[in-house]
């Protein structure tokens, strides 16, 4: 557990590359790292479209959970932390028929329609942003993703 406590993004890169686009967060699984389910039998990560796409879609095989207990960045996270606030909730952590209708109400804002709408905004917002940087200049991604 101590390798991922480390450097988690680099720790899940070596065991991709090692056992391949789905693994046990742990040696054998059987650990509970998001799970307060003591029946929960591991966890696991899913690397690429298909193995996330496998991993969210069948809920019988990849029961999903709220983020909790030590990964949980607690009341008042660092910076660093926060984005932990928001990972393992909404529609993700969500199984069965909750997670289908969590779906259908969410489905009216993926249309082609609005998604069109979103990508001619994206690209405006980026270039807008990218005519402000100077070629060679050292940002700051994380205060660029906040204003």
């Amino acid at each position: 557990m101590l390798p991922w406590g480390a450097d988690s993004l680099g720790h899940a890169s070596k065991l991709f590359q090692q056992y391949g686009r789905v693994v046990a967060l742990v040696r054998g699984g059987g650990m509970r790292h998001i799970s307060t389910d003591p029946a929960c039998p591991g966890t696991v990560l899913a690397y690429g479209a298909e193995a996330v796409e496998r991993a969210t879609s069948d809920h019988e095989l990849f029961v999903k959970m709220t983020l909790v207990g030590a990964l949980h960045p607690g009341p008042d996270p660092k910076p660093r932390k926060k984005p932990l606030l928001s990972f393992g909730a909404g529609l993700f952590a969500v199984n069965g028929d909750q997670h289908k209708r969590h779906r259908r109400l969410l489905a009216p804002a993926f249309t082609r329609k609005r998604l069109a709408g979103y990508a001619e905004q994206m690209i405006r917002l980026t270039d807008e942003a990218l005519r402000t940087w100077n070629v060679g200049e050292t940002r700051s991604l994380d205060a660029e993703m906040r204003t």
